[in-house]
């Protein structure tokens, strides 16, 4: 009798338990009764900052069962979403990528499609900052607005906010990895609920700082140089230490990229460090060592372009910039066009906003093909140079496709120039759709057979500042065509003439080059006799060459002329010389058509 009592009650316990144990893993299963209900889903929970309750815990008690933590962030429960995920009522193509990731990933989590919402508010409408809610991007959030306004490119993570999960990003693979991130780092009870630890974050930043490079052997002032570049100047120093300091780079990690070595006495060196670039050069004419950080995407791309290139005539043209609201040609405005063999383009600046034949001659010479920009390559924050770029997109960006932008601003440009309008443009017309580039000196990009030589940048100007520093910060470059090469020299004035003359002197030799400032003195004798251009185009119209011929402060503009065989006027009309190109000596009857022989 007594083992049969013994058997009973063990009998009455597992019963006893087996309830208790059934109980709690039912509570997973029940609506929490809560009333507040969200646009997303029909879900209802019980509190407003998204912290389970002891019902939507559950006990650890079943096998492949998991608890539901205190510090639980509950996304998922009972077959809905308990969280909003809201993106951009008007999203970047980078944050609709992000978000639709996302969406899928969650599908895929959870089982369940969740809900497309945005930030898109009625008037007199707020956002709840109680209500739980996963913000995409920069989003009308003050919580998504706070994050966003002290990042910089390169610094990305998810961070939480009150009851907020804030994803903020600049391109779409730091977007993507944040995704993975998020994802991996759900926990699951039985897929019934699914949550993240609150103290869940990430925390990235790619850019580079100099101090995680070795010290130059003697000693360097540091410059900011804007969009996410910094510059160490060495002074008073020399080719064996700019040698041993280019050793003491590999020596600590450092990838050599590229290397050009004695251009007129000059040294050029690129380096590699994971997501960093390093540029890094010797100049003879001052003997100073200028060491730039930047991201990888700064530097010239490895080509894989096939060598076999599409059988397209390449031309180089200078654009008419049409006529001021009197009828009057434009005096000044600047744009360069480059067919290249490939049948992509480059565009070198492009004129003013009123300059909408552009866009016609792409046409034209594309010969019914898609319009691809290789590079547009913007000299200076002036507007009769930049201005076209924000017009051009407004009206075609949905026709062309552009790979890369060039331009090189510094915080002079922000001072004493309009250097916004080419960052608002990307920003509206391009974001994600194009790569964004700040070239240093000695770098050379390749497009298929053609290049982009970089001469000169405001960089080298540093840290002089004369007294018109954005005509003197024009980025000087020099494409190269089927081996015919144009040199093209922005708003170049002397100061930055003589930078270049001393730099390079008989290296700068070109078969073609743009007059510098539309030939209100442009740089100096000894510029135009180095380059010694048989072909010089001319941004300006009749009235301000014949003054400026005749000028008795001009006589670097009669230079360039003396040397060349044929001169091209803009305001004469766009023309466009097809490469390689046959001189055709008009230089004589172009000066007595402005009465100026």
């Amino acid at each position: 009798m007594k083992h049969y009592f013994k058997i009973i009650s063990f009998i009455l316990v597992i019963a006893t338990f087996g309830l208790s144990f059934f109980s709690c893993e039912s509570t997973l299963e029940l609506n929490d009764g809560s009333d507040e209900s969200f646009a997303s889903s029909s879900n209802k929970q019980s509190n407003d900052t998204n912290t389970p309750t002891d019902s939507q815990k559950g006990e650890n008690t079943a096998s492949g069962t998991e608890k539901i933590p205190d510090n639980a962030y509950l996304l998922f429960q009972n077959g809905e979403y308990t969280v909003n995920v809201i993106m951009p009522d008007k999203p970047t193509d980078i944050e609709n990528t992000v978000y639709a990731k996302l969406r899928s990933k969650l599908k895929s989590k959870t089982g369940t499609t969740l809900q497309t919402k945005t930030d898109y508010l009625k008037s007199g409408e707020k956002h709840s900052s109680t209500t739980p809610e996963i913000l995409v991007g920069l989003t009308n959030y003050t919580e998504s607005q706070d994050v966003y306004e002290d990042i910089t490119s390169g610094t990305y993570g998810i961070k939480f906010s009150g009851n907020k999960i804030i994803f903020y990003f600049s391109t779409v693979t730091e977007g993507l990895e944040l995704v993975d991130s998020f994802i991996s780092a759900i926990k699951s009870n039985n897929d019934k609920a699914f949550w993240i630890n609150k103290s869940f974050s990430v925390s990235k930043n790619l850019k580079f700082k100099l101090e995680d490079i070795p010290a130059y052997p003697t000693s360097t002032t540091k410059y900011n140089c804007y969009d996410d570049t910094t510059m160490l100047l060495a002074k008073s120093t020399n080719l064996n230490n700019f040698n041993t300091y280019c050793k003491k780079l590999i020596e600590n990690g450092f990838k050599e990229y590229s290397k050009r070595d004695d251009i007129n006495g000059n040294y050029f060196r690129t380096y590699t460090k994971g997501t960093m670039a390093l540029t890094v050069y010797f100049s003879k004419r001052n003997n100073t060592v200028r060491i730039i950080s930047g991201p990888l995407t700064d530097i010239p791309q490895k080509d894989t372009t096939s060598a076999k290139e599409p059988n397209k005539t390449p031309s180089v043209t200078l654009l008419n910039q049409g006529t001021r609201s009197d009828g009057t040609q434009q005096g000044s405005g600047l744009g360069m066009l480059f067919h290249l063999p490939n049948g992509k383009f480059i565009i070198y600046d492009g004129g003013y906003v009123a300059n909408d034949g552009l866009f016609k001659k792409l046409q034209e010479l594309a010969s019914g093909d898609d319009i691809t920009i290789a590079a547009w390559i913007v000299s200076h924050p002036h507007a009769d140079h930049q201005d076209a770029f924000d017009a051009f997109l407004k009206n075609h960006a949905k026709d062309i496709e552009i790979e890369n932008v060039m331009y090189n601003y510094t915080a002079l440009s922000d001072q004493y120039g309009d250097s916004a309008t080419i960052r608002n443009s990307i920003k509206t017309y391009l974001d994600g759709k194009t790569t964004v580039i700040k070239p240093h000196t000695g770098q050379i990009y390749k497009f298929g057979s053609s290049s982009v030589e970089i001469l000169y940048t405001i960089e080298d100007m540093i840290p002089d500042q004369p007294g018109d520093i954005i005509n003197n910060s024009s980025m000087i470059v020099r494409v190269t065509v089927l081996e015919k090469s144009v040199i093209l020299l922005g708003d170049a004035l002397k100061e930055t003439a003589k930078i270049l003359t001393d730099t390079y002197g008989s290296y700068l030799k070109a078969d073609m080059v743009q007059l510098a400032h539309h030939g209100s003195w442009p740089g100096t004798e000894t510029l135009y006799s180095n380059i010694n251009a048989s072909v010089v185009f001319w941004p300006s119209n009749a009235d301000n060459a014949k003054n400026r011929y005749k000028a008795s402060d001009h006589a670097s503009l009669r230079k360039a002329i003396s040397l060349a065989k044929d001169v091209y006027l803009a305001s004469e009309g766009t023309v466009t010389l097809t490469l390689p190109y046959t001189i055709v000596n008009n230089k004589d009857a172009f000066l007595k058509r402005l009465g100026l022989k």
